[in-house]
């Protein structure tokens, strides 16, 4: 996925939902203290959450623990309200 910014949350490649995700990584260009990824079936049920610590870079983490054999969606929430820049990143599934 290419560049976002957010203050409070966007849907990782607009809600497009990735059968079997393994892991997320992506770039952040700024410094906000902590930027979390919810986890959501097809059907919208909330699986959880990761919290990323403050710092700039790349962040790799893992969904390899959610239930195989399903789709899911993700969106990136700013847990402070603060402006998260987010250069890049990937998502790998399948």
């Amino acid at each position: 996925f290419g560049a976002t910014s957010f203050s409070n949350f966007v849907w990782i490649y607009g809600g497009q939902v990735f059968y079997n995700p393994q892991d997320i990584e992506f770039e952040r260009t700024n410094r906000p203290k902590s930027v979390s990824i919810y986890a959501y079936t097809l059907g919208g049920s909330y699986m959880g959450k990761s919290v990323t610590n403050e710092g700039t870079g790349w962040v790799l983490v893992p969904w390899r623990h959610l239930p195989r054999g399903q789709a899911y969606k993700f969106k990136f929430v700013s847990e402070s309200g603060q402006l998260v820049k987010i250069k890049h990143g990937t998502v790998y599934y399948g």
